[in-house]
């Protein structure tokens, strides 16, 4: 689980996913300010399950360092050879008990889910337009949001999309559509493999 900030929220997933069928891999993004207080009430949250807060990373959305932070998660989990591997968001919440979706994984064996976008979405949020293109200043951009210089590499990012769009230079990975999955554990050691 990759979390930046609503920590409260945070809090009542980890309660939710509470139970000793789970492990809890938790990354918090290192650009995020969070109290000792706020990490202690994290860790009671999980009573049952085994709870584990790993090495932070500075994360920026769609930028290298989010994959980073993933790989660190997965090798953090590998040691376990579990059965699956489920990245979510701190934002995210369960829709279903965990009985539920222990059952449900447990009647689908070796099978791997990647969420995908319906067009309404993919629509609205215009995500077609966010991975058609490189957007090279991502891993920047985070550090300057909301400032000038933030502004300023916005401008950047734009003229450079411009710039593709002119050239008709579309960015090669087209099916970037989400980053939240579950994947197998054979899976998980493929792409370990690739990655050496």
């Amino acid at each position: 689980m990759i979390a930046h900030n609503n920590f409260q929220q945070l809090e009542f997933l980890l309660s939710l996913l509470d139970d000793e069928k789970n492990d809890i891999f938790l990354l918090i993004d290192k650009k995020s300010e969070i109290s000792a207080s706020v990490l202690k009430s994290l860790n009671e949250s999980c009573n049952k399950s085994i709870f584990t807060l790993v090495e932070r990373v500075k994360i920026n959305w769609g930028g290298y360092s989010q994959i980073k932070a993933e790989l660190i998660l997965l090798k953090a989990a590998v040691h376990n050879n579990y059965s699956y591997y489920h990245l979510i968001s701190g934002s995210d919440l369960p829709l279903f008990s965990q009985d539920y979706i222990h059952e449900f994984f447990d009647k689908n064996p070796n099978k791997i889910f990647l969420s995908m976008v319906n067009d309404e979405i993919k629509e609205r949020n215009n995500v077609v337009g966010r991975i058609k293109y490189k957007h090279y200043f991502n891993e920047i951009y985070g550090n300057f949001r909301g400032n000038y210089v933030g502004k300023l590499i916005s401008k950047c990012d734009q003229l450079s999309i411009r710039l593709q769009q002119l050239l008709k230079k579309e960015d090669v990975l087209k099916k970037r559509e989400s980053s939240m999955w579950d994947i197998h554990h054979s899976g998980f050691q493929l792409i370990t493999k690739l990655q050496k």
